[in-house]
């Protein structure tokens, strides 16, 4: 072997030694998995990424998700099939949504938090001609099972969730609610009392007509009648 060749060998070995590893499957959740952004403040990627998922661990091992596979410095749990009624694991063929498996990642996010997506899948119906993954599908929001993990990720929200979510959920009520107290009702009002006012006037007004019809129309008749009077008692004079 000559020199080139031997360095090619050295260099080729380094690069497949530097080739990173993990433990976690070569897809990535569905868009319909639950999602929540936890942390503890803690700088360094790596430990935040072991913090949470082992505090994710717990939390659902306590919600009795039979979680069976952890990999906390890969930021990955994952469920065998189980039972969606029991939670128990079952050997029974998966096929339909009363058959699930759950699986979490957690990946680094802005500084001190991490981005934590768990997804529950079912298998519609099996089709060999299909990976396993390709078979798999989410199951909907209003599942028994995701609706455990939706309540546990809110649980831990509150904990650990990072401040800006926590700031914005307070402040967008506020926000709301000044929006509403924009005073409609009184100017409504007032323009309604502007219009009985401005009716008020039309009224007097139309009385003042009355009776200055009523006072030309009493007076003409009266004076009418003394000419006439008058005229009468000359011509028998």
């Amino acid at each position: 072997m000559t020199t080139v060749n031997r360095r090619l060998a050295v260099l080729l070995a380094l690069l497949l030694g530097c080739r990173a590893t993990t433990a976690r499957p070569y897809f990535v959740p569905y868009p319909e998995a639950e999602t929540a952004e936890l942390g503890f403040g803690v700088i360094d990627k790596a430990l935040t990424v072991g913090q949470v998922t082992d505090t994710l661990l717990a939390y659902l091992v306590r919600d009795s998700i039979p979680i069976n596979k952890v990999r906390r410095f890969d930021g990955f749990l994952e469920t065998g099939w189980f039972d969606a009624a029991t939670l128990a694991p079952t050997t029974r063929r998966p096929v339909g949504d009363k058959v699930v498996r759950v699986r979490a990642y957690i990946d680094p996010g802005k500084p001190g938090f991490t981005r934590v997506e768990v997804e529950t899948v079912f298998v519609p119906f099996p089709d060999p001609s299909l990976s396993a993954r390709e078979q798999e599908a989410p199951v909907t929001p209003v599942h028994p099972v995701n609706r455990r993990v939706a309540a546990v990720l809110a649980i831990l929200k509150k904990k650990y969730g990072a401040p800006e979510d926590t700031t914005a959920k307070k402040k967008n009520p506020k926000d709301s609610t000044a929006t509403l107290l924009v005073p409609t009702k009184p100017d409504t009002t007032q323009a309604k009392a502007d219009t009985t006012k401005a009716k008020a006037d039309t009224t007097k007004a139309k009385d003042t007509t009355k009776a200055k019809a009523a006072t030309t129309g009493t007076k003409a008749p009266t004076d009418t009648t003394k000419v006439k009077a008058a005229a009468d008692t000359t011509k028998r004079s």
